[in-house]
């Protein structure tokens, strides 16, 4: 994956954390930046990205994605957000697309959180809290 236009348009996190693998894997990485800071900053950033739902995503997927939900007339920004946070429920919905409720009807939402599930993947079972099994 190569950057042409670093200002033509947002990245989804897939593209960012394939971009940094890629970076991290790469010998490029040493005339891209020079020290300590900067593996740092991509470390954390992986770090980071691998417990977010897009390290089960594709690059089709997303593209299958975006093209099915084109229907719901959603702002780049909210698909965007849609693909990042991969929302289960309505109210998870509600609050990523901006007037919701107008815009949206109960079955669109609905259909919209099928689309997702179908094409950006079940959200995998969160480990129990280690606070909660702690105190008990």
């Amino acid at each position: 994956m190569e950057v042409v236009n670093g200002k033509a348009a947002f990245l989804c996190n897939y593209e960012v954390f394939e971009l940094l693998k890629e970076l991290k894997d790469s010998e490029d990485k040493k005339k891209v930046a020079k020290g300590r800071n900067f593996d740092t900053l991509v470390y954390c950033a992986l770090k980071y990205l691998r417990n977010t739902p897009c390290v089960h995503q594709s690059e089709k997927a997303v593209a299958d994605f975006l093209t099915a939900i084109k229907e719901f007339e959603l702002t780049e920004a909210e698909c965007l957000q849609i693909v990042n946070l991969r929302p289960t429920t309505e109210v998870e919905l509600q609050l990523i697309i901006e007037e919701a409720e107008d815009r949206l009807t109960t079955q669109q939402e609905s259909r919209l959180l099928e689309l997702v599930s179908l094409y950006l993947g079940e959200p995998e079972k969160l480990p129990e809290d280690p606070v909660k099994v702690e105190n008990q």
